[in-house]
Formats: C-alpha cells, structure tokens, sequence
C-alpha cells in the first residue's frame, strides 16, 4: 500500500503575535525558515516583517485610505485578495529600499530577481503541486480562520511537506474540518480541503445562508485600541478611526481566493 502523504505542522516557525501580518509572515516563512547557514533570529524577522508592514499600510497600489467594503486589504496589513498579495509581494522584490529585507534575503544567497511568484487558481492543480513537492518552490495558502459568516481568514505556508503557520493551530484544524484538536500532521487531503473552503467559501456560505462571508472591523478595532508602541503610527492612527465608525464591514464577496506559488532558484 502506497504510504499516505503528509505535511508536519512545525512548532518553531516565524511568528506574528497578534498583528494583522500573516500574509507578510507566510511569505518570510517560506524564504528563511531554515534556509540560512547561521540561524535567523525572531527580532531579525520581527524587524523585517515591520519595515513590509509599513509598505503596506502606505502602498497606494495594494489599499486605499477610504474605509470600504470593496478593499481586498484591510486598512491594517492584511489581504483579502490573491492579487493584490501578489502584486504587494512583487512590489517588495523590485524595491531596493526595503533595506532589512533585502540584506535578510541576501544573507541565504538569493537575488530578488531569481523569485518567480505566480497564481494557482484550482484545487486540480494545488493536488499535482503538493504530490510533487518541489524542493525549491513554496506556497502561500489561503484558508478560514472560522467557518462562520462574520470571522476572517488567514494565511499559511506550505514548504517541502511542512506547515509554517504563524498563527494559532486552530486555524488550521477547524479550515481543515479535522476533529483532533492538537495534530502535528495533516494528509494531503485534509491540506487541500483547507485550501478548497476558501476557495468555494463565497458561493458556499451565500447558498447555505443567503448571506455573504463578512468581517465585522469596528468590533475587532475596538479590542484593539491599546497598542504596542512599536506598531506602525499609521496603523493605530486607523484602529482609531475604525473603532469609531460602525458598521464597517469587509464583504469577503469582492475577494479571490487562489494559492501563490512562489519558486526560488539560488543558482
């Protein structure tokens, strides 16, 4: 009997606390865990993942200034939609300002230029990625945080049979629909069903509840208005704002779902 394959959740993956940063850190995650001759600290990475942050909450490419329920990002870092992720992530590579990133990317012998990032928009084709398991490509995967229509969604990496989740596991368990609360491994099936009910989640949750996924931003703001000092000005400049309008509401309806391939050649 052919042996199942699995992917390893690991424990000592770059974490992002509690900032909204998980797109960011997904992407850290696949180009550094483990791929430098001496080990990269958690500040380096911490450091790193704040100077991107940054880019973010300016770029005028990836958000606007506007609160709106048409964002693909959500005025504090993160990202509703593929493309614009992409387009964000590719922006990075070409930019030789973001000094800390590049010298971190530098340090484990890779040239931005030798990064190729690109969209991966059906289970079919994620099944045949995962069953090769290329030693030099990682991807960035989408799944729910909840499956409910008022919580968010999250992103993870995927990287030569391993999980680098920089969040809590529980994302990963309830995307995955598994019942074992504390799980080191995930089959191959249960890592493309994380993936599928993001994907199908639009037309799945307008189906079964005439109503379409959304994130309530004013109540998660409002938590959220006692902030560490070294977190972005911009970004608590828009807790505030946030925590006093309400509603505002994300319609996950004008969001695409799809994994990123990225692939790194060193040669």
């Amino acid at each position: 009997m052919k042996e199942e394959l699995t992917f390893e959740v690991k424990a000592d993956r770059f974490k992002q606390e509690h900032r909204p940063t998980c797109a960011i850190y997904s992407f850290l995650n696949g180009l550094f865990y483990k791929e430098s001759n001496k080990k990269i600290s958690k500040e380096c990475i911490n450091n790193v993942a704040n100077e991107l942050w940054k880019h973010a909450l300016k770029s005028k490419s990836s958000i606007t200034t506007k609160l709106d329920s048409r964002n693909t990002c959500s005025l504090v870092g993160e990202f509703f939609n593929t493309e614009s992720l992409i387009s964000f992530l590719k922006s990075i590579l070409n930019e030789s300002k973001f000094k800390e990133f590049h010298s971190l990317l530098n340090s484990t012998g890779t040239n931005s230029d030798n990064i190729k990032i690109c969209c991966i928009d059906s289970i079919a084709e994620f099944d045949r990625e995962l069953t090769k398991n290329f030693e030099n490509v990682f991807y960035i995967v989408p799944i729910n945080a909840d499956n409910t229509c008022k919580n968010n969604m999250h992103w993870i990496c995927i990287k030569k049979g391993e999980i680098l989740n920089s969040a809590t596991n529980k994302y990963l368990r309830k995307a995955a629909n598994k019942t074992i609360k504390l799980s080191k491994n995930y089959s191959k099936n249960e890592v493309e069903t994380m993936f599928k009910r993001i994907h199908n989640r639009n037309k799945d949750m307008y189906k079964c509840t005439g109503r379409y996924p959304k994130f309530d931003f004013h109540s998660w703001a409002k938590k959220r208005c006692r902030l560490k000092k070294e977190y972005p000005s911009e970004y608590r400049k828009r807790i505030k704002e946030i925590s006093e309008i309400s509603p505002c509401n994300y319609y996950f309806k004008y969001s695409d779902f799809n994994v990123i391939r990225v692939e790194v050649d060193k040669n």
